[in-house]
This record gives structure tokens, sequence and C-alpha cells, in this order.
């Protein structure tokens, strides 16, 4: 945490509220107390909020993992994703990759959508020079 400690989660908890939602949830606690009077029947507060949030497993936590910029995986799915490089030939199991397979993917999409709307440029503007001469 920075100078100003757990206060310095706000902002990130306000842009991924649907996923710290997701991660209360799982341990009990309903987020849309936080918008109640008093915290509601959970008595979910401003300080116990980022407290829960911050308290919250780095590598299973669906909002921690978006922060962090890492996969989902437990440290259990780690070592097992390990030992599948160890047996196979040495290439990580997919499940470890999600996020870097995801932005290749990503990557990929764009690159495909800017050669077919550069092509398409091209064909509309020969089509237009064919017609002219």
């Amino acid at each position: 945490m920075g100078p100003y400690g757990k206060i310095e989660l706000l902002p990130y908890i306000r842009e991924h509220e649907d996923l710290v939602e997701q991660d209360l949830a799982f341990m009990g606690i309903d987020y849309r107390d936080f918008w109640r009077p008093k915290g509601g029947d959970s008595r979910l507060t401003l300080r116990r909020l980022l407290v829960l949030v911050d308290g919250l497993d780095r590598t299973r936590s669906r909002f921690w993992s978006e922060i962090l910029d890492i996969d989902r995986l437990s440290i259990e799915g780690y070592i097992l994703a390990d030992i599948f490089a160890a047996i196979t030939s040495g290439e990580r199991h997919p499940m470890a990759t999600m996020r870097e397979g995801a932005r290749k993917q990503k990557a990929l999409e764009e690159r495909k959508e800017r050669y077919f709307r550069i092509k398409a440029e091209r064909e509309r503007k020969l089509a237009l020079a064919k017609g002219i001469t």
C-alpha cells in the first residue's frame, strides 16, 4: 500500500465492482449492503469493505487477478500446471497461460480486422480508378 493505506484501493474497487461483488458473494457477504444505511445486514462499511478486499487471496480472487493481471489459479493449480509441463514436451499448461492466450487472440483478431479493412479500401479505390479511366 502507498502512503494513504487501503483507501487507495477505492478507485480500483469502483472500476471492478462486479469482480468485488463476486468475491464477496463467495464469502457470503452481500456487496449491495455497502450502499444501504449502516452497511445493511452484513454491516459492510467503507472501512470493512477495504479491509475485506485487501485481505482477499491475491492468486484466487477475481478482483486481484484483474488488478495484478495474473491468471486466477490457486497455488495447487500452478503446481499442477508445472507438473503438466514437466511430463509433457515442456510447454506450459493452457490453464496457466489463459490471459496471455487471450491477449494474443485479441491481437490476432485486430490484425485480421485491419487487414480486411485495408483490403476493402484498396478494392474500393481500384473500382473507382477503373470507373474513371
